[in-house]
């Protein structure tokens, strides 16, 4: 089971999942809703790490790249909840029923250094966190 890079961002948008819900209309215009499962689904975690160098980007970079090739969910390092109160980490990280996957590919702003000092970078980057299958997601 691959992990997230441990590197603690600067920013974090989170929104948690929804549960599998179906709305159905009777013929008297009453809605009636059912829902089929007790997990919730599609939690969404956008991060954002501030100046960080090159070779912390070129990480992230080779993470997305490798979990994107295998179509591979992962889990969160605790680094990427650092901050928050246990219960929301908890929450957040969702270990026993969620696992991570990109919604897209890492946006890189590079940001110009004078010479001699290494290059600094802003990575932004969507996570979206599914269910668990454990028959695929840890191995």
């Amino acid at each position: 089971m691959a992990v997230f890079p441990s590197y603690i961002p600067a920013r974090r948008n989170f929104t948690p999942g929804i549960f599998p819900q179906k709305t159905f209309r009777t013929l008297g215009g009453i809605i009636a809703r059912r829902t089929f499962g007790n997990v919730a689904y599609g939690a969404k975690l956008e991060l954002e790490f501030t100046n960080i160098t090159d070779d912390k980007v070129q990480a992230i970079i080779a993470h997305y790249q490798f979990q994107t090739q295998r179509n591979q969910r992962f889990q969160l390092p605790d680094s990427v909840v650092a901050g928050m109160s246990a219960s929301l980490a908890s929450s957040v990280k969702a270990i026993s029923t969620l696992r991570w996957e990109y919604e897209s590919p890492p946006a890189i702003e590079s940001i110009f250094c004078p010479i001699g000092l290494p290059g600094i970078s802003v990575v932004s980057l969507t996570l979206i966190g599914e269910i668990r299958d454990p028959n695929s997601d840890d191995v």
